[in-house]
């Protein structure tokens, strides 16, 4: 499967990065601090308005949502993700495109799970290592015929932030 040609550059502010490591395909999104409706609205403001210019998800092997480094969830960031979930469900069909969730703690793994685990579960997974949903996101692909041109050590790999915009 081709890869785009360029990304946009990623999102980057104080408690948000979101980019695509075209390397390992796979789009990354890293959460840090409280997360407030602000901080939420404006991740998924960006993936919609830069999705029709470089994401396909026969492109990508799945997206890592890593909230690790969340320190608290504030009032209205439940809404603020529904509503841009709804809104990404909207312009793409993700029913075959997997999502692995990354959490710290307990507390983290309820949030997650009561805000962004639905009636679309068996494509999303909830994981405490970085190997757990690398392991995931392969065995999905596999199990759905989803075949990526990435090499083995690779597909172990952890997405890394992308400081510039990457061109092939």
């Amino acid at each position: 499967m081709p890869l785009p040609e360029t990304t946009p550059p990623p999102l980057r502010t104080e408690n948000v990065y979101c980019g695509a490591d075209l390397e390992k395909r796979l789009v990354y999104v890293k959460y840090e601090g409280a997360i407030d409706a602000s901080v939420t609205a404006q991740l998924y403001a960006w993936l919609i308005q830069e999705m029709n210019s470089w994401f396909d998800q026969d492109d990508f092997r799945a997206t890592i949502f890593d909230f690790r480094d969340v320190k608290s969830f504030r009032f209205g960031n439940k809404a603020s993700t529904r509503e841009g979930v709804e809104a990404v469900r909207n312009q793409t069909d993700l029913s075959n495109y997997p999502i692995a969730l990354v959490v710290n703690n307990v507390v983290q793994e309820v949030e997650v799970r009561m805000t962004l685990i639905g009636a679309d579960s068996q494509r999303k997974g909830m994981f405490y290592t970085s190997e757990a949903a690398l392991q995931f996101i392969n065995e999905w692909n596999r199990q759905h015929e989803r075949v990526f041109d990435v090499a083995e050590e690779l597909m172990l790999a952890w997405p890394t932030e992308i400081n510039e915009v990457e061109t092939l």
